[in-house]
């Protein structure tokens, strides 16, 4: 312990004359900077500046004396040191320092700190006086503030507009009636800025927060916008807000005033006025006629899309143009400007046509309808214009006049065709009953019944014809008229015509003609036999009908890719202006002539039906008083051959054999059923009859050993297709001949598909019907075999 003494009191006095050495420059270096403001600090610093020196010296004295005294340095140095002379130097100095600090202190410390504290008294003085006038002039302001501020809460209570004063902290500290009333909140309601912007702002709630954080900035302008703003019933109000930091509260908190504009009534009007131009502009584009707005210079304004459509323009190019562009006719532009767009023009509303044109320079009649357009002050302002193009209507009218004539005489055509028609239908009735009636007469000579009954043949006949030709163009205007496509020789065509109208032609002492120019092979065509054979006998009757005396003649010939016939005649001819409409349908071309003759007018139309649906045409030269010729054609077939040749021979009526039959004669008419049965008596051994496609089937089932059956098509219940399906069924030996009254296109195929072995069609003449059967029969042996 006595060792760390001997060494810590020198290393103590080392250390302090190292920080009394420091504190003494410190002390120097302040007074070298010679504060001039402050004497007094100046003296002080001097004065411990002395004192550091003196503790600095007695430090470096004390701290030698105890080192050397430690033997940390030589031991003579203390000896030296401790010598009472030397000893005394030191407490001089001491003495010196102390007596020099107290005269300083005297002398210059204590007269300069009574200056100092009178100054200090002076300076209280006078800053006494400035607050008591500081406090009158603050008593001064604040009578001003709480006037003003009682104006401006009076202000802010009147004011017209809804207005609100809240603080940073979110206090609400007043709103105005106007606010109140508008929305229904009072200052209960809304105490916090929170709760009005939760109970107004609903789904703005985030971005009004946000906002109102700017209205804290003192250096921030004014916030504004419109916000919609929910009432305590729910109804939406617009307001225009204008929120800016109004200063700060005596407690030190940060004021906004808000000031809001009520345009609920004015974003309404405003709304209303947006759709009723977009309505307006729907409906000026929606009108598919050119609309066009001018000024009073005629120069457009504004046009609709409808311009496009009826002049080809963009409705953006024609803006600041004239609407002389639209006018086809500069003088009708300036003619139209004069009449309806003038100045001096009274008529506000015209109506007129002229002809314009579109952007391709065609032109095009329109009507226009044009409105002169006057302002609130009723001053003329511009023009309106709607243009509507009228081609399609005038080719409209036209072609309704040409339709309209077309009826009338179409109409006659048909009036005149009833007549006729009538005339047709009742004079072989009248035959028919007539001679029937003088048939009865039992004195009547064997000679004249027969020529009575050959006059009700004939008559018959004629009847025929007239239902075939109705029911041809009945199937032609409703377009069921089908093709059956089969291959023959025209050469044996030609003779069946030339055989079967020789004796007709004759008799009324006229050449008959047929010009047969083809070789075999050449004469072999592919179209629809019956159709060709129709066309025929239509020109040879007709040609027949108006001729009384010279020639008849008929033939074909192949030209270019078609075969050519004609029919030539040397009878009265056609008038010129008549030539176009004879194969009109119900026109004869004399049909208003006291040379008319018997006919429906139909056959011409027919022919020229049939000719088209062949692939051909047909046309006539005719002069009157002459005679004509009809020509028509059928295309051509070079790659036919004449193979079936024979197949296709018209078939020359023969004696049946005698056969003895079974038959059942399914017919639900009791005259026909009758005539059947007169028919076959001869070829049979057992008639049996069925009015129904039921019956015809029962019987069949109790009699399977028919042999024939004669199967009407339109029966009551099952017809002849349904019944003949049934009975193949269970018998697929019988033969069943199909016969019907209908007589159309494609019944002898529905026939053959139901299961019938052949057809024939009503009225059924005997000979036909006994050929067919024995034709049935000779299949159905070679089958057999």
């Amino acid at each position: 312990m006595e060792a760390l003494f001997k060494f810590a009191t020198p290393a103590i006095y080392w250390v302090l004359v190292i920080i009394w050495g420091y504190i003494f420059v410190f002390y120097l270096k302040k007074i070298n900077r010679k504060n001039e403001g402050d004497k007094l600090l100046n003296l002080l610093l001097f004065i411990l500046a002395i004192d550091a020196f003196r503790t600095l010296f007695e430090s470096i004295y004390f701290g030698t004396w105890y080192t050397s005294l430690s033997g940390i340095i030589p031991i003579e140095i203390f000896n030296y040191l401790a010598q009472p002379k030397i000893v005394f130097y030191p407490k001089l100095l001491n003495l010196i320092v102390a007596l020099l600090i107290l005269i300083m202190i005297i002398r210059k410390w204590l007269p300069s700190e009574l200056k100092q504290k009178e100054k200090i008294k002076l300076q209280i003085k006078e800053q006494l006086d400035e607050l008591i006038i500081l406090n009158n002039k603050l008593l001064f302001a604040k009578e001003r503030a709480e006037e003003s501020e009682d104006k401006l809460k009076r202000a802010i209570m009147a004011s017209p507009f809804p207005t609100m004063i809240y603080a940073d902290d979110g206090e609400v500290l007043t709103i105005n009636e106007t606010w109140e009333q508008l929305t229904g909140y009072s200052l209960k309601d809304i105490p916090t800025i929170v709760d009005w912007i939760n109970k107004a702002f609903d789904n703005e709630i985030k971005s009004i927060g946000e906002k109102n954080k700017s209205f804290y900035d003192l250096n921030g302008k004014a916030i504004e916008g419109e916000y919609e703003v929910l009432t305590s019933i729910g109804t939406k109000l617009v307001w225009d807000f204008s929120s800016a930091l109004l200063g700060k509260f005596s407690d030190g908190r940060k004021l906004v005033i808000s000031i809001a504009k009520d345009i609920t009534t004015q974003k309404q009007n405003q709304l209303n006025l947006y759709n009723q131009k977009k309505l307006f502009e729907t409906m000026f584009n929606t009108i598919t006629d050119g609309v066009v707005i001018t000024n009073t210079k005629r120069e457009i304004i504004l046009a609709n899309k409808g311009i496009e459509t009826t002049f080809g323009y963009d409705p953006e190019v024609l803006l600041g143009k004239t609407t002389q562009i639209l006018y086809a006719d500069i003088e009708k532009f300036k003619d139209a400007g004069v009449k309806f767009y003038d100045e001096n023009v009274k008529n506000s509303d015209n109506f007129y046509f002229t002809l314009y044109k579109n952007k391709n320079n065609d032109v095009f009649p329109g009507e226009t309808f044009g409105a002169k357009l006057y302002d609130t002050n009723s001053k003329w302002i511009g023009n309106l214009g709607i243009i509507r193009n009228i081609s399609e209507r005038q080719n409209l009218i036209f072609n309704l006049k040409i339709a309209k004539e077309k009826a009338e005489q179409s109409d006659q055509l048909k009036s005149a065709f009833l007549a006729n028609m009538s005339h047709e239908i009742r004079t072989p009735m009248n035959g028919i009953l007539g001679f029937s009636e003088l048939l009865k007469n039992p004195e009547l000579t064997g000679e004249k019944q027969q020529q009575y009954i050959d006059i009700i043949e004939k008559s018959g006949a004629r009847m025929l014809n007239i239902i075939n030709d109705i029911i041809d163009i009945s199937k032609i205007e409703a377009g069921l008229m089908e093709l059956q496509i089969t291959e023959f020789s025209m050469n044996e065509l030609g003779d069946y015509l030339y055989t079967f109208f020789k004796p007709e032609v004759t008799s009324k002492g006229i050449d008959f003609i047929f010009n047969k120019k083809l070789p075999i092979d050449m004469a072999v065509i592919k179209t629809d036999r019956e159709k060709l054979l129709s066309i025929f006998t239509n020109l040879i009757k007709n040609a027949i009908k108006y001729t009384d005396k010279g020639i008849i003649e008929f033939g074909y010939q192949v030209k270019d890719n078609f075969y050519e016939f004609f029919v030539k005649d040397s009878g009265i001819g056609i008038p010129k202006i008549k030539q176009d409409v004879v194969f009109r349908r119900f026109i004869q071309a004399d049909i208003k002539n006291s040379m008319a003759r018997q006919g429906a007018g139909l056959g011409l139309s027919i022919s020229k039906a049939f000719c088209e649906l062949l692939g051909g045409n047909i046309r006539v030269e005719s002069e009157e008083g002459v005679g004509s010729t009809f020509y028509f054609t059928v295309p051509y077939n070079i790659n036919l051959s004449s193979q079936n040749e024979e197949h296709n021979k018209l078939n020359v009526p023969v004696s049946p054999k005698k056969i003895h039959l079974k038959v059942l004669v399914a017919e639900d008419d009791e005259i026909s059923k009758m005539y059947l049965s007169e028919t076959i008596g001869n070829i049979s051994h057992t008639i049996l009859t069925a009015a129904s496609g039921t019956d015809a089937i029962t019987i069949c089932k109790e009699n399977p050993d028919i042999d024939l059956i004669l199967m009407d098509i339109q029966m009551p219940g099952l017809n002849g297709y349904e019944a003949t399906r049934e009975i193949r069924k269970f018998n697929k030996n019988v033969v069943i001949i199909a016969q019907t009254a209908f007589g159309l296109s494609g019944d002898r195929e529905k026939s053959i598909k139901a299961g019938c072995d052949e057809y024939i069609s009503k009225p059924i003449q005997s000979n036909q019907l006994l050929e067919l059967i024995e034709t049935c029969f000779n299949k159905s042996d070679n089958a057999t075999v």
